[in-house]
C-alpha cells in the first residue's frame, strides 16, 4: 500500500516551483535527486514573504474519499499525481522552448489538463464553506458527522465530472503562449486560471464564448481560445505580452485569490507598486485606452486586406506601413515588430 497523504496540495508543488527558487538538493542513497524550493508570496493582503512550496497551497486530507476503504480513500490525490502533476515539468519545458511551432496530441492533453486542473481542484469547489456548515449545524449532532462526509462526497464527485466536462470541451480549441516582454513578470495565486466571458463577467464557466488565462511562469502565460465551429486544425501561436497585458493578467490573480498570491520577490513587489495606477478608474479618453483601442481597430483593417489580398499584396503593405507611421503604439508594440520582419515590410 503506497503511502498516506497528509497534506494535499490543492496548487501542486510541480507548479509552484515555477515561480520560486531552488534552495538546495540533496542525494539520497538510491541516487534519486531531492530539490527543495522556496517561493516569495503574499497571504492575506500581509508584507511580502517566503516559505517553502512544502508550506503553502494545502490541506489536510482534502481529496480524501470518506466512504471508501484505506487503500482506495485516497485514490483522487494518486491520480492527481499520476495523471496530472508530475507532467508540469515537462510542460512547462514545452512552452518554454519558443521553437517549438506545433503541439501534437499527447503535449496538448497534457497542458491542458495541468491548466484546466488547476482551476476545480481548489478549496472552493471541494471543501465545505461557512455557509454549507451553517447548514450541516442544524442536523442533530450524531448526524453531522454521515452528512458532512455525503456532502464532501457529493463535491468531490461533481468536481471531477466538471473537469472532465470543461477539458474534453477545450480540448480541440486554439492555443496561444503568451511571452511577458515587458519591464514585469507574471505572478500567480491560489485560483490561477483566470475565465473572461463576453464582459468579462463569466456566468457560465461552460460558455464556449470564454477565454481562458493561466500564468505558467514568471515569463509565459498560456490562454486556451474560445470555442470554434471548425476544430480541424486548431492553432498554436507565440504572442508577446507588453507592460499593459502583463498588469491585467497579475490584476486578475489578485481579484480571483483566496489566500495567496505568489511569484518572485520582483515580481510582486513590482505589482504591488505599480498596480495602484492601473487599477484607478480611467476615462475613455484616456490615452491608454485611446492607444489600445487604436491598435485594436487596425488590426482589424488589416486582417481585412489580409483576408482579401494575402501578406504579399501591395494593398496589405501599404495599409500595415500607414498605421505603422501613423500610429506611435501600433509601431512599438513587440507583435507588429515581429510582424513587419516575418512579413518583409
Amino acid at each position: 500500500m503506497s503511502q498516506e497523504v497528509k497534506n494535499q496540495h490543492y496548487i501542486p508543488r510541480s507548479y509552484l516551483k515555477n515561480f520560486g527558487y531552488l534552495v538546495s538538493t540533496y542525494e539520497r542513497p538510491s541516487g534519486k535527486i531531492d530539490k527543495k524550493y522556496s517561493i516569495h508570496n503574499i497571504e492575506n493582503g500581509g508584507e511580502i514573504k517566503h516559505n517553502s512550496t512544502k508550506k503553502i497551497c494545502k490541506m489536510e486530507y482534502l481529496y480524501d474519499l470518506p466512504f471508501a476503504d484505506r487503500e482506495h480513500r485516497q485514490f483522487i490525490e494518486k491520480a492527481y499525481d499520476q495523471k496530472v502533476d508530475r507532467y508540469f515539468n515537462e510542460v512547462t519545458s514545452f512552452i518554454e522552448n519558443e521553437k517549438n511551432l506545433t503541439i501534437n496530441d499527447e503535449m496538448r492533453e497534457k497542458l491542458l489538463k495541468c491548466c484546466l486542473s488547476l482551476y476545480f481542484r481548489t478549496p472552493k469547489h471541494i471543501a465545505i464553506n461557512k455557509k454549507e456548515e451553517s447548514m450541516l449545524s442544524r442536523y442533530p449532532p450524531n448526524h453531522r458527522q454521515k452528512m458532512r462526509d455525503i456532502l464532501k462526497t457529493r463535491k468531490l464527485e461533481s468536481h471531477i465530472k466538471n473537469f472532465e466536462r470543461l477539458y474534453k470541451q477545450k480540448r480541440s480549441n486554439g492555443i496561444c503562449i503568451n511571452k511577458a516582454v515587458g519591464d514585469w513578470d507574471f505572478i500567480s495565486g491560489d485560483n490561477p486560471v483566470i475565465i473572461r466571458g463576453q464582459n468579462k463577467q463569466v456566468d457560465d464557466i461552460f460558455s464556449p464564448e470564454n477565454i481562458i488565462h493561466i500564468p505558467f511562469t514568471p515569463k509565459f502565460c498560456i490562454t486556451i481560445m474560445p470555442d470554434n465551429d471548425t476544430k480541424e486544425v486548431p492553432s498554436f501561436t507565440h504572442y508577446d505580452y507588453p507592460n499593459h497585458h502583463i498588469m491585467t493578467i497579475n490584476y486578475d490573480i489578485e481579484e480571483s485569490h483566496e489566500q495567496y498570491i505568489f511569484g518572485s520577490e520582483q515580481a510582486l513587489t513590482d505589482y504591488v507598486d505599480e498596480s495602484p495606477i492601473y487599477k484607478a478608474p480611467v476615462s475613455d479618453n484616456d490615452p491608454r485606452v485611446l492607444a489600445l483601442k487604436n491598435i485594436v481597430t487596425a488590426l482589424q483593417q488589416f486582417a481585412k486586406v489580409l483576408e482579401t489580398y494575402g501578406p504579399k499584396s501591395l494593398e496589405a503593405k501599404t495599409v500595415f506601413l500607414y498605421y505603422w507611421d501613423s500610429l506611435p503604439a501600433f509601431k512599438e508594440d513587440p507583435n507588429n515588430i515581429k510582424l513587419k520582419k516575418q512579413l518583409g515590410y
